[in-house]
């Protein structure tokens, strides 16, 4: 071999070759999520859940817990039973006129009743929050809209409730521990102006006075309506419900 010849590696080359080595891998790395088995690839895209717990953790507590209330009931009118579900802790309990049990039971009942056609939206107002270390009480005043027929008529259904959450932050995280409404006014509107609609009293009456319209709808469509829930027309039941929150947030 002389000092001409070409193959000879010269002074850069180790340099040059540690250079090479480096290009290669740093385009195996970019390559290997498409290169690697698929039980090695990098987990998929979180879920709307996963990514909306992470969100909710970097709020401070009163946007947090505001936010999964909001959330309930969004992912409620918008048939997300997944989203509904993952706001409620296991061990939860909902009381409202057509459903008494667990939180993971109420998300249920409500696709069932969403899949058999009664569907009706919520409109929110200014949510009340007080948090008490990982307590919290939320409560947010709510117009529930859905429509019906009566008569062949096309009518409106609008229910006036204030709805009252407990919820608990467990391990970081809030979720929804209880939920309650005080009933305050329904009404039946015909969804054409002019037309009329006559319900007799007789019929009204036998429904309490702060949800007698909502009662006497939703029994129409199938559901068995309680007649023992907390509403304005009480008032001594409506006062129980606040001292009995505020012994759980003192406890």
């Amino acid at each position: 071999m002389t000092d001409t010849d070409s193959s000879a590696p010269g002074p850069g080359t180790g340099r040059w070759l540690a250079s090479h080595f480096a290009t290669h891998f740093a385009i195996l790395a970019l390559l290997w999520p498409a290169l690697a088995p698929a039980e090695e690839r990098p987990a998929a895209k979180p879920s709307a859940h996963e990514t909306a717990a992470a969100f909710l953790k970097q709020q401070d507590d009163v946007s947090a817990v505001t936010q999964v209330v909001l959330r309930e009931r969004q992912a409620r009118d918008n048939g997300w039973w997944d989203r509904m579900l993952a706001t409620y802790w296991p061990d939860s309990r909902v009381d409202v006129s057509w459903y008494h049990g667990d939180g993971p039971g109420f998300v249920h009942a409500s696709r069932k009743l969403s899949a058999g056609g009664v569907v009706g939206k919520h409109r929110m107002f200014a949510p009340i929050v007080d948090i008490r270390g990982n307590k919290a009480h939320v409560e947010i005043g709510s117009r529930n809209w859905s429509q019906l027929k009566v008569d062949g008529k096309t009518v409106n259904l609008n229910a006036n409730m204030r709805i009252n959450y407990r919820l608990e932050k467990r391990d970081g995280e809030w979720k929804i521990l209880s939920l309650q409404p005080i009933y305050e006014h329904s009404e039946l509107t015909p969804d054409v102006p002019g037309e009329t609609l006559v319900i007799p009293a007789a019929e009204l009456a036998k429904y309490r006075p702060s949800y007698a319209a909502l009662s006497w709808a939703l029994t129409r469509k199938g559901l068995t309506m309680s007649q023992t829930e907390i509403g304005i027309d009480r008032p001594d039941d409506v006062n129980a419900l606040y001292a009995s929150i505020e012994k759980w947030l003192s406890e």
